[in-house]
């Protein structure tokens, strides 16, 4: 079975088993619904009532006038959303009448739940210290919710962005066990057409070298569609984002000269961002003789990435063994974390 249709079939069974659970919830909470029977928990629940039934409305109302096309899913969630806080309501507010103190408890619990649930996740977004690279972001629309295929021009930039990460990667001791680069067929919730697994991050610290080899690796990616395309799309807004956040932490450990941590006026302002596009320009100029050094390889990557979709450790490994490296060029033959 082909990685392709693996997939497929995954994806299929997923989206079922989704479907069930969410049908089964939803029949479960109108076949048991009921209504409160004290007094204050009527006029509770016509409240909550109320105020759902006015948020779905608001909420569809916007949906129409700024996205269209999620007017169904949005409904759809919004109707489900209503029918479960109903169903709880109906079922809970009597008895939290009767015993605030449990229901109070209950309350908090699940708020406490809701807090740490939300910072473990925007915790999970910080990738400045991260050697994660969130490259997948080549030409993706994202004022287009649904989901698109790609163009055939699209596939071909997606292709040459990624392996222009990829190959950066040619500089490390070894790779990964679970190392592999990928382009998707259509666009999904994350924003990205395509990735580069990436490395686990084990330091808690940023270090000088690898910082430098990984601000190439944010850049690789644009460079490599223009390497392949003579053109470049507008795609790489995350790798940019986490190359200036690396690139001021770099500059502020004063590696290239003075740079302000805390800049109090335009001159100073100015001489920040003169340093950070000198860096940028040396960085670009290293990858152009980079890419010149490696067209053959890089343009071979491409072609393979596109005919295959997914490229594990292995089917990588004999394009990264042809790399070579231009001068100065930042080489981490010590690094081989995240293997087995």
């Amino acid at each position: 079975m082909t990685e392709d249709k693996y997939q497929f079939i995954k994806n299929a069974i997923l989206t079922s088993f989704k479907r069930l659970i969410f049908v089964a919830v939803v029949y479960l909470c109108i076949s048991n619904f009921s209504y409160p029977v004290t007094e204050l928990g009527s006029q509770i629940f016509s409240g909550v009532t109320t105020a759902c039934i006015l948020g779905l409305l608001f909420a569809l109302i916007h949906t129409y006038m700024y996205s269209q096309a999620t007017l169904f899913p949005v409904t759809v969630w919004g109707i489900t959303t209503v029918i479960i806080i109903g169903f709880i309501a109906g079922k809970f507010l009597d008895p939290a009448i009767e015993n605030p103190i449990a229901a109070l408890v209950v309350i908090i619990s699940i708020f406490a739940f809701w807090i740490v649930y939300r910072l473990s996740l925007q915790g999970s977004q910080q990738t400045s210290s991260s050697m994660v690279v969130a490259s997948g972001t080549a030409v993706f629309r994202k004022q287009e919710p649904l989901a698109r295929k790609p163009t055939e021009q699209d596939r071909n930039t997606i292709a040459a962005h990624e392996a222009g990460h990829a190959m950066i990667y040619a500089a490390l001791g070894n790779l990964p066990d679970d190392f592999h680069v990928r382009i998707k067929k259509e666009t999904d919730s994350t924003n990205s057409l395509g990735y580069v697994s990436g490395l686990r991050d084990e330091h808690t610290l940023n270090y000088k070298i690898e910082t430098e080899w990984f601000m190439l690796v944010l850049l690789a990616g644009k460079m490599g569609e223009i390497n392949a395309n003579k053109n470049e799309s507008l795609g790489a807004i995350n790798d940019m984002r986490q190359w200036l956040d690396l690139a001021t932490q770099y500059l502020s450990n004063q590696y290239k000269g003075i740079f302000y941590t805390s800049p109090s006026n335009d001159i100073e302002l100015t001489s920040n961002k003169e340093e950070i596009q000198k860096l940028k320009r040396e960085q670009n100029i290293m990858l152009e003789k980079f890419f010149t050094l490696n067209v053959d390889v890089h343009k071979e990557l491409t072609t393979e990435l596109l005919e295959k979709g997914l490229l594990r450790r292995e089917q990588l490994l004999p394009f990264l063994l042809k790399v070579k490296f231009p001068e100065n060029f930042p080489l981490l033959p010590h690094l081989v974390r995240g293997n087995k």
